[in-house]
């Protein structure tokens, strides 16, 4: 064989490039099938096998959709209206400045229509009391992460959070200040439990922090649109900002949810594995993807592409504001140059084919990475909306017992005992305040930019 390869030099060298290129090929055709395989079951597309009963394969979790504690029996009722005449009452728009309620008569005409109205405000803030004095303890993060763990009812939370709005419009008008108050900051409490919650059962999820999120939102928009309608005392303002207080100290940091979409392909690798060993993996992808998990369980490998993306973004997320958002955005950066990079023809695609492994996973990351740039803006807006709505409340209160408007932010925590308003998590620093006949509580808004469309005035009017 030796003298016949020196004989013919050229045909071995023909014979030799013919052999890499086929274990190439086998290798790309290998991983383009895992990976389609793969992607069709976690993405759910519709195509290939038909997903498996979660029951059947060993390594799968139960995967039902459960509540949460504190919104069971207080959901919106059934049989009246439909489950989206709450979303044209309540929040229709998150923009800042829209109105947050629908017109009064069509909020009177839902409330109407609602069995022992009343009573149940009376049982809302009866069970928000008590979720403030006693929050679901936070599990550790687990060591992996599975896309079919069971998950918090989302849409029925949302819509609970809605509903308890609405009741907080009730009390704003026909009931004590503070217990409007209370089912005002219910949205935020609840998302608090729902976080925790979910951290007992599987992990915590970057979509559910954003549903936490969207809830804290709803909690900074209610507390605007009823502080001109209510008549708070100095003591239930007081009461406000330590409840703001106290939701913020059991809201668990994006950091948290990121650390788990980090882990969440290594994770894909792992179960893998123990599908493809114990014989699941046949009835579940059709094939037993073993050239993508060796990808994904090569720790250097995805470590490599995934510390400089979403590990600089969980370190950003203890820097101030202004910092974070530039360090998060400089990450998300990179995303796009491998979108450039791998979408765009040219010499480089001689090298995704000697080592497609790269090819594949940055393909994946292109794919599954998610905005995390909006992500941050949003759980810092949610932040801001809620200090500024209780501020709100507060200047309120001042103008009830003194029957004129606050000098200054100073003058107000005086008048509160020394009582320390919330700060603008936009800019570190104190709210905007101008005082006049027409006062104005401001915060800068994501661009750090005054005088731009995304600016927040937590005293403009938000309600109908």
């Amino acid at each position: 064989m030796v003298d016949w390869m020196r004989r013919k030099p050229i045909l071995t060298a023909i014979l030799v490039v013919a052999f890499c290129l086929v274990v190439q090929g086998y290798r790309i055709l290998s991983l383009a099938l895992d990976l389609r395989a793969v992607l069709v079951i976690v993405h759910g597309t519709g195509v290939g096998p038909a997903l498996p009963p979660t029951t059947s394969v060993a390594s799968w979790p139960a995967s039902p959709r459960y509540a949460i504690d504190l919104a069971v029996g207080l959901e919106p009722p059934a049989g009246v209206g439909k489950s989206s005449d709450l979303g044209q009452l309540v929040g229709k728009s998150y923009n800042p400045g829209d109105p947050f309620f629908a017109p009064d008569a069509e909020i009177r005409e839902y409330l109407e229509q609602v069995p022992g109205l009343d009573a149940t405000a009376r049982r809302l803030t009866e069970r928000l009391a008590g979720g403030l004095a006693s929050w679901p303890v936070p599990a550790p993060d687990p060591a992996h992460v599975h896309f079919l763990a069971p998950m918090p009812d989302w849409r029925g939370g949302r819509a609970a959070g809605r509903f308890w709005c609405l009741l907080a419009w009730h009390l704003a008008r026909h009931g004590d200040p503070g217990e409007a108050l209370l089912a005002a900051c219910g949205p935020a409490i609840l998302a608090g439990h729902q976080e925790a919650r979910e951290t007992q059962v599987a992990g915590l999820t970057l979509i559910s922090k954003m549903i936490g999120t969207a809830l804290r939102r709803m909690s900074g928009q209610a507390l605007q649109a009823i502080a001109p309608v209510i008549r708070p005392t100095k003591a239930q303002a007081v009461d406000l900002l330590r409840w703001v207080e106290t939701c913020e100290a059991h809201s668990l940091s994006l950091a948290r949810a990121l650390h788990n979409e980090m882990n969440f392909l290594p994770s894909v690798g792992y179960y893998g594995e123990l599908e493809i060993q114990s014989g699941d993996a046949m009835k579940i992808y059709g094939r037993n993807p073993s050239a993508l998990m060796r990808v994904l369980r090569n720790k250097a490998l995805v470590d490599s592409y995934l510390d400089p993306i979403l590990g600089e973004c969980i370190r950003a997320c203890d820097e101030p504001y202004p910092v974070a958002v530039g360090r998060i955005k400089g990450a998300m950066a990179r995303i796009e140059d491998l979108q450039a990079t791998l979408f765009r023809p040219g010499l480089h695609w001689l090298g995704f084919l000697l080592r497609p492994e790269r090819a594949c996973l940055e393909m994946i990351l292109c794919l599954a990475t998610p905005n995390i740039t909006g992500a941050y803006g949003q759980v810092v807006l949610a932040q801001a909306q809620v200090r500024g709505g209780a501020a709100a409340v507060a200047i309120q209160a001042f103008r009830q017992e003194w029957g004129c408007w606050p000098s200054s932010l100073a003058d107000l925590e005086g008048w509160m005992d020394g009582v320390a308003l919330p700060t603008d998590p936009f800019t570190g620093g104190s709210f905007g305040f101008v005082a006049g006949n027409r006062p104005a509580l401001t915060s800068p808004g994501p661009d750090l930019a005054t005088g731009t469309a995304d600016d927040l005035d937590f005293l403009a009017p938000t309600g109908n």
